[in-house]
């Protein structure tokens, strides 16, 4: 994803990208002082985007499979 997109990521589109709830991120992001709208559609900035990058990293999941473990 470009980062002009990552400037405008909607709210319910990173809670699903880090896999947390949105309430989750309107709350970690309430602490750091931004005051977010509760709606889904709401826009994070680049900073916002760059806080949670740097908060919940951790919690995106990526699932490889191996072939070589069913064989």
């Amino acid at each position: 994803m470009s980062e002009d997109l990552k400037n405008n990521i909607r709210l319910s589109k990173a809670a699903k990208e880090f896999n947390i709830g949105m309430s989750t991120i309107i709350e970690f992001l309430g602490k750091k002082g931004y005051k977010l709208d509760t709606s889904p559609n709401t826009k994070l900035n680049g900073e916002m985007y760059a806080l949670l990058v740097k908060e919940y990293q951790g919690e995106k999941i990526t699932i490889v499979f191996n072939m070589d473990t069913f064989e």
